[in-house]
């Protein structure tokens, strides 16, 4: 038994419940093994009429007076066995998912309007249906994943892991010319004609990330020299179709 300190019983243990405080009326302020508060007349507590919160007689009702639902499907959740936790009182059980992860529920939670039914994998997957529901094609404003900027133009997609991504249409139409990944600390993908939208891979070359800005003299006159070409090309041709 814990020594009394001025007849006041801190520290003084009855059943489950140890005194922490003093409180007016001859009451106790006690914390119980479950770790509920509680206050209890002291006269209860020396005499061992009051030896819990309360928690003691739920958790024999409960443990000598249950159902064996072992077996029993609750939506995902299979039952395997009765637990008990050390910290805890209560009629729990161990239960199997469908996806291989066992959980401890309480009896409560089990069965019913709004119990669990699964180790929270459900409640992923629905979120991730709905997200996949609405992604890419399926989605009412989707614009084909295109966008265009001041600077480059982008293509939206999705990675591996089904996590939206946004990367550069000239540097998409290197990899897939290289078949592999590019360095992006080291490798740089540059416009011949100095047009950031003209993805084309004619147009396209790969160079080391650290090197002068610019392009060089003869790709400009060659692009010129193709555009100016194009241009009459295709005034040519709607001179002839007038």
């Amino acid at each position: 038994m814990a020594s009394r300190v001025a007849n006041s019983y801190i520290g003084y243990r009855a059943g489950r419940l140890v005194v922490v405080g003093v409180l007016p009326g001859g009451f106790r302020a006690c914390r119980c093994d479950c770790g509920k508060s509680s206050r209890v007349v002291l006269g209860r507590l020396l005499e061992g009429k009051t030896l819990s919160c309360g928690c003691i007689h739920t958790f024999v009702k409960q443990y000598h007076n249950f159902e064996d639902i072992s077996g029993r499907r609750f939506g995902r959740l299979l039952v395997i066995k009765k637990v008990g936790i050390p910290e805890k009182m209560g009629n729990y059980w161990l239960c199997r998912c469908d996806c291989g992860k066992e959980v401890t529920v309480i009896r409560h939670r089990l069965g019913g309007r709004g119990g669990k039914k699964s180790c929270g994998c459900a409640l992923t997957d629905y979120w991730k249906g709905m997200k996949d529901s609405r992604r890419g094609e399926k989605n009412p404003g989707w614009k084909g994943g295109r966008s265009i900027t001041e600077r480059y133009t982008e293509i939206s997609f999705w990675d591996e892991r089904g996590n939206k991504v946004k990367r550069g249409e000239h540097r998409l139409v290197m990899e897939k010319h290289l078949g592999r990944k590019l360095d992006g600390r080291r490798e740089c993908v540059h416009h011949k004609n100095g047009d950031k939208h003209d993805n084309r891979l004619a147009n396209l070359e790969l160079i080391a990330r650290f090197h002068p800005s610019g392009q060089r003299l003869n790709d400009i006159i060659e692009y010129i020299l193709d555009f100016h070409q194009r241009l009459y090309n295709e005034k040519l041709g709607q001179r002839n179709g007038a």
